[in-house]
């Protein structure tokens, strides 16, 4: 039993670093083809990369922490570099995570700001 949640564990952090890495390159190439372009708010597959990668903050977080316990109960230590290496995955999903935050919070606050000062009846 618990080798099998060693191999669960490990595979499931694999997976979401697999996907983490394939979506960070989307995103440093700056893939511009548009995929729904007939949506209300189309995007670049570049920009829907980055909003995976934020919806993927809280499983990947999860996912990282779970391979460090068995990382660290496995080999022992508890080196600063591999707490690096293990976490940075989730790191950078927090990253798009806090920047979409910001991104939406920006626009909402446009487009209260715009309903204020340019709504019906003005």
């Amino acid at each position: 039993m618990e080798r099998a949640k060693r191999v669960l564990t490990a595979a499931v952090y694999g997976a979401g670093t697999a996907v983490t890495v394939f979506l960070t390159a989307v995103i440093v190439s700056g893939w511009d083809l548009v995929l729904f372009p007939d949506a209300m708010l189309p995007m670049q597959i570049s920009e829907l990369a980055s909003v995976w990668l934020a919806w993927g903050t809280l499983p990947m977080g999860i996912a990282s922490v779970l391979f460090y316990r068995r990382v660290r109960k496995a080999k022992g230590g508890n080196g600063k570099w591999k707490s690096i290496c293990i976490f940075l995955p989730a790191i950078i999903c927090g990253c798009f995570f806090v920047y979409w935050i910001f991104v939406w919070t920006g626009l909402l606050a446009l487009a209260i700001a715009f309903r204020l000062d340019y709504g019906p009846g003005r």
